[in-house]
């Protein structure tokens, strides 16, 4: 007898059938896992890799491929990723006129490569997410048209569908009836449908691989190349010495910029280490696209025990397009800290604050905000430069910029700290005695810190932090410094600034930590200098 399960009134009505219940959620897991990763594995994205666009595809191969054109070979890594998970990226335009300038470029880029991984790989997870959404949507969908399909049709119908399977099975061309046929063939197309564009994929002939220090032996000297894979033909022997050029670089930039942030820890003791009430900010300015500081960033920060990255600006040349692999690179050396960030002249346009954005940092735009308990005020640079020295006019100038955020800052009354590239920009509210410390890149080199005392008898600080990229004018990306590098330790209590040690590294490689000075100072440690002096 079928048991049943009634209601206070007496009235009885069909239990939860498990074995149903185990059909429907079976078959609707199926159907949305089918539907997730046949979409994920058709999928493609379009990336910004340094200088080219491309298309980024997951593959089943377990490599990381990097196709780069026609005139280069294609070159593969172990792609690290659980269930033979892979990738192809595959680079289609550049924004860089000739080949020798992008393969230099490329392979400083490669030297410091984290960036461009984290920007890829949460590029991949997006698509993931998307297609495990879409699955499970139609998971849900099958599950509920099963549901529906069970309770209107009720035992009977399944027993039904049972009988029919099993002759259909049995004798095949017996009792076929159209409107089951119908459903049959509509299933089937269905099922083919969402399986098409992995079906129906056309893959090229797979070249032959072999290892980059079998064609290049000069490449064991670098470690990191030992499990490079290059798609050997026409290609390398065509771009040997380019190739060759490529590794001489990426070697010399590994073995300069590896050697800088392994060098951090001997500094360590020279460090002023935060007291336990104490925040620590870690100012960097003027890197210029030049990515293989930033291991160096992470650890003098590491080291000096700082919790927030202030960012006075010009991360890039020009603010072009194919440049924010700078700010992806810098948002994976400050992982772990908060960012707050103005961008400068030559981060022209909307890309790079689009981007900062985009990676969490906190972006001034002219109204006072809070971090890690500080005040800030800042904006970006109202000027816009290229690769030359040359700068267009913005919707307004540095004096009216100095003036209005000078405003802010008085109607405030709580601002201690102001971030701008140019220096002048801040100038006015320190004059007015309406902040504590002016914080600001552009010059490429150290100014201050100098008092500055208001009409009140307050006393502020400003300080012009020099190219962290170690930049001349425009241009830093390089498998060395150009000029020498700075970054500087900036040290909180109670939300008000008390000190500052810069940090400068030579061309040469030579760390120079200067002593921690409180501010406000009552001499500046640099030679006196004109704050209105232009770059």
């Amino acid at each position: 007898m079928r048991s049943t399960d009634s209601t206070p009134g007496g009235t009885p009505h069909r239990g939860p059938r498990w074995r149903e219940v185990t059909v429907c959620v079976v078959v609707s897991l199926l159907v949305g896992g089918a539907v997730a990763v046949t979409g994920f594995l058709s999928d493609s994205r379009p990336v910004t890799v340094g200088a080219h666009s491309g298309r980024v595809q997951p593959t089943t191969d377990g490599w990381a491929t990097l196709n780069l054109g026609g005139l280069l070979p294609a070159v593969r890594v172990d792609a690290g990723l659980p269930l033979s998970l892979g990738m192809r990226l595959d680079l289609i335009d550049t924004e860089v006129a000739s080949l020798e300038e992008v393969v230099r470029s490329d392979a400083v880029i490669a030297s410091a490569p984290e960036g461009e991984i984290g920007m890829i790989r949460n590029r991949l997870v997006t698509m993931a997410w998307v297609h495990a959404a879409r699955g499970g949507g139609i998971a849900v969908l099958t599950g509920l048209l099963l549901a529906v399909a069970w309770r209107r049709g009720g035992p009977a119908a399944l027993a039904r569908v049972r009988t029919a399977t099993a002759g259909f099975v049995r004798h095949p061309t017996q009792g076929l009836r159209a409107g089951p046929l119908a459903v049959a063939v509509a299933t089937g197309v269905a099922l083919v449908g969402v399986a098409l564009p992995a079906l129906t994929r056309v893959e090229p002939d797979p070249p032959t691989w072999r290892s980059l220090t079998a064609i290049f032996p000069e490449a064991a000297a670098v470690p990191q190349l030992e499990d490079v894979e290059v798609a050997d033909g026409a290609e390398v022997r065509g771009a040997a010495s380019l190739i060759q050029g490529a590794i001489d670089t990426y070697r010399q930039s590994v073995e300069f910029y590896d050697g800088l942030a392994d060098h951090v820890p001997r500094i360590a003791d020279e460090l002023r280490q935060p007291a336990e009430d104490e925040v620590v900010a870690l100012l960097v300015s003027d890197r210029h696209d030049n990515v293989g500081m930033d291991a160096t960033v992470a650890a003098v920060a590491r080291e000096g025990g700082a919790s927030v990255l202030i960012d006075a600006g010009d991360d890039t040349s020009s603010g072009a397009s194919w440049e924010t692999f700078s700010i992806d690179s810098l948002a994976e050396a400050a992982d772990d800290m908060e960012v707050v960030a103005v961008p400068g002249n030559h981060d022209q346009g909307d890309t790079v604050g689009t981007r900062m954005e985009e990676r969490g940092f906190t972006v001034l735009q002219g109204r006072p905000t809070q971090v890690a308990g500080i005040r800030f005020l800042g904006d970006a640079d109202p000027r816009s430069s290229g690769y030359t020295p040359e700068r267009v006019a913005g919707q307004e100038t540095i004096s009216e910029q100095a003036d209005r955020l000078a405003d802010v800052a008085c109607e405030d009354g709580d601002v201690t700290t102001m971030v701008v590239h140019d220096p002048n920009s801040g100038l006015e509210a320190a004059e007015r005695g309406c902040v504590d410390l002016v914080l600001s890149g552009h010059l490429h080199r150290q100014v201050g810190p100098t008092a500055v005392t208001a009409p009140d008898g307050s006393v502020a600080t400003t300080y012009t932090n020099g190219t962290t990229g170690g930049a001349a004018f425009s241009i830093a990306l390089g498998s060395k410094l150009r000029r020498p590098a700075q970054m500087t330790l900036v040290t909180y209590a109670d939300q008000r600034p008390v000190g500052l040690q810069p940090v400068d590294i030579t061309t040469g490689g030579t760390f120079e930590v200067q002593e921690w000075r409180e501010i406000p100072p009552e001499v500046s440690i640099s030679a006196p200098s004109e704050p209105r002096e232009r770059l």
